[in-house]
């Protein structure tokens, strides 16, 4: 039977790793999907008292993992701010104008009255349904409702990406 090189050696999945590069520690984990790689603090010398142990790097590490946890921006964020921030965004890319005016008439008539002042970290599935459910009632098309669900859903996903939020409803 074979065994890993690392067997006994590897840390638990989501605590990050230890790494002991040129007499300096660094610490490497994930957040909301990326990669941080930080330094940590040197590496004690035998026989002196500078630097830190492998325990004293290891706790070390956990604290900065602590402080870089996901922030908690999607509770100040509102749906409104981060659609607003969107469009900015598509705006500075070179979106065309009529794609942009389309987009802020969907976010100021049908958005912003049902969900715009929503946290994005509040908002849920059953919200985006009720949401779909009440363009469908008030009489507006298939069209119109699957396009507002598209800029919403587009709204989410650039949330996703800047982690404000870890899993788009939509």
């Amino acid at each position: 039977m074979q065994t890993h090189r690392n067997a006994g050696t590897r840390r638990t999945h989501g605590t990050g790793s230890l790494i002991a590069k040129n007499g300096v520690y660094y610490g490497k984990w994930r957040v909301g999907g990326r990669q941080v790689m930080r330094k940590v603090g040197p590496v004690r010398r035998p026989a002196t008292r500078d630097g830190l142990t492998k325990s004293q790097a290891e706790a070390q590490l956990c604290k900065m993992m602590g402080e870089m946890a996901v922030p908690p921006a999607a509770e100040r964020i509102t749906v409104q701010e981060a659609a607003e921030r969107l469009l900015a965004h598509l705006e500075a890319m070179g979106r065309k104008p009529s794609t942009l005016r389309a987009y802020r008439s969907k976010l100021r008539a049908q958005i912003n009255p049902r969900i715009g002042s929503r946290p994005l970290g509040g908002v849920r599935r059953e919200e985006i349904e009720a949401f779909r459910d009440g363009c469908i009632r008030d009489g507006l098309s298939a069209k119109y409702t699957a396009n507002a669900l598209g800029f919403l859903h587009s709204v989410f996903e650039f949330a996703v990406r800047r982690d404000w939020i870890a899993i788009n409803p939509c």
